[in-house]
């Protein structure tokens, strides 16, 4: 059985850590805050487990299956831990801003000169 009884279905609806359901494919689409409380419980060391957080949104195994629980909780940490790189490279490669402006001026007044010089060269030919 691949989708969701219509009392399951009624049931997930009804909570705010759902955002919606695919009823017939069976896919529960969770909403974004409960994600990053999730993670940022689990992360933060809060000492329930995830299915305890689950458990506590109305959502435990005995509702949605312990797997889809585990899958879910893996599937985010992923993401959040790809976010927390991506931020701290980002970081690391910001210029302060009164060197990019000063680039930013260098290149226009370059940019300006080629112009002129171009205007020059078309003028001589």
């Amino acid at each position: 059985m691949k989708g969701f009884t219509e009392q399951t279905a009624s049931l997930l609806k009804s909570l705010e850590a759902i955002d919606h359901i695919d009823r017939d494919a069976g896919r529960i689409y969770y909403s974004e805050k409960f994600k990053r409380h999730v993670i940022s419980s689990w992360h933060g060391g809060e000492r329930d487990s995830p299915t305890a957080l689950f458990r506590k949104a109305g959502l435990g195994p005995e509702v949605i299956g312990s797997k889809r629980i585990e899958r879910c909780v893996a599937r985010w940490r992923d993401r959040h831990r790809i976010t927390d790189l991506q931020a701290d490279e980002v970081a690391e490669s910001l210029v302060p801003m009164s060197l990019f402006l000063a680039q930013t001026e260098r290149l226009n007044a370059l940019e300006s000169r080629i112009r002129q010089l171009e205007d020059e060269q078309g003028r001589q030919a």
